[in-house]
Order: C-alpha cells, then sequence, then structure tokens
C-alpha cells in the first residue's frame, strides 16, 4: 500500500493545485483500506465525507428490494452523494465497496470548507470539482434518456473495459436497468457482432 502523499500526489488538479497547495492539505486528508461490501453511506445518513478512490470500486445503490445500482467509482475519481454532502441533509441513496482492499482518502465536509476558507486555490478546486460532477451527471443521465440498454451497455464497455472482470453480471444489469437475460442477449448480439 503506498503513503498517503502517494495517493494525494495522485488527485485531479483541474490546472489549479501545485505540490505546495497539495501538500498544505495533507493532515486534512484521512487514508483508509475498506473491504468488500462495507458499507460507507446508508440512506438516512448525511453525507460527511467527499472520497478520493486510490484502489478498489466502490457503487451507490438505491435502498429497495433490487439494490439498484446508480452509479460505480473506479480508481482515480472522487465520489460522494453529492447532495448529501453539499446541502449536508440526509442521503436517499447508500454508497458501498465492491473490492477487498479498497483504499480511499477522505476529508469531511467542515475539514473541506475550512481549507477553502483558508486557501483560495482550494477553493478554485472546489468550484471546479463541481463543474465535472455536473458534467458527469448530466452525461449519465443524458445516456439514460437518450441511448437503449445496448448502446448504454458499449459505452460502459468503451469507459471502463475492466468491468466485466471485476463487478457481478447482475450488478451490471441492474445499473443499466434491464434484467440479466436482457444483459445476456446484448453480449451475445455483441458477441456474435465481432466475430465477423
Amino acid at each position: 500500500m503506498g503513503t498517503k502523499e502517494y495517493y494525494l500526489s495522485q488527485i485531479p488538479r483541474y490546472d489549479v493545485l501545485s505540490d505546495k497547495d497539495v501538500f498544505a492539505a495533507q493532515k486534512s486528508f484521512n487514508l483508509e483500506v475498506h473491504t468488500k461490501d462495507e458499507v460507507l453511506l446508508t440512506a438516512g445518513q448525511t453525507c460527511r465525507l467527499l472520497y478520493f478512490n486510490c484502489q478498489g470500486l466502490v457503487y451507490s445503490f438505491q435502498n429497495d428490494d433490487d439494490r439498484k445500482v446508480l452509479w460505480y467509482e473506479f480508481e482515480d475519481s472522487f465520489f460522494t452523494d453529492i447532495t448529501s454532502f453539499c446541502k449536508q441533509k440526509p442521503s436517499n441513496t447508500n454508497i458501498a465497496v465492491l473490492e477487498d482492499d479498497t483504499i480511499l482518502l477522505s476529508i469531511t465536509f467542515d475539514t473541506l470548507n475550512s481549507l477553502y476558507r483558508k486557501n483560495h486555490k482550494w477553493a478554485f478546486w472546489g468550484t471546479q470539482f463541481q463543474q465535472e460532477e455536473f458534467v458527469k451527471l448530466t452525461n449519465h443521465y443524458e445516456n439514460l434518456r437518450i441511448k437503449d440498454a445496448s448502446e448504454r451497455y458499449n459505452q460502459l464497455i468503451k469507459t471502463y473495459p475492466e468491468i466485466l472482470q471485476r463487478v457481478s453480471l447482475g450488478k451490471i444489469a441492474s445499473y443499466l436497468g434491464i434484467s440479466q437475460v436482457s444483459l445476456s442477449r446484448i453480449r451475445a448480439g455483441t458477441q456474435k457482432k465481432s466475430v465477423f
């Protein structure tokens, strides 16, 4: 496992933060190791942490019988329940770890806001981060509205080619909003096309 300093050096800087800025924030972040199925946030709780995924895989799901998967976050990305975190109101979703030895950096809402007040570059970084999250969410919802399940599957595989080795087909089907049988048909059609 790497050090906190190493993982902090990997965070997106959005052309704003210098090495000095990142180093100055080192004490503000915690380094955590989590196991598969560990819950980071439960629906009804207020999300108080922003995470950076250093290694491993996490996902968000609804609190219903099907545990509908809402999103996945792979390495080198920030994640949180953005609405709950920014508004400091109870979450409607859950966030859990999907792989053993998942390594995360975390920073609390209060600590992050204190960092924003103390360092204008971190404050500008926060603006850039929120813009990136907005674009990511917009793209996700547009894909759900505009693309059919086959197109969404192909986009998912293109964006995260390793997902088939790391996530069960049931969870992938849930994320795509289709049954596992439909996913099998899509995959069979995709494999037939790639043979020719």
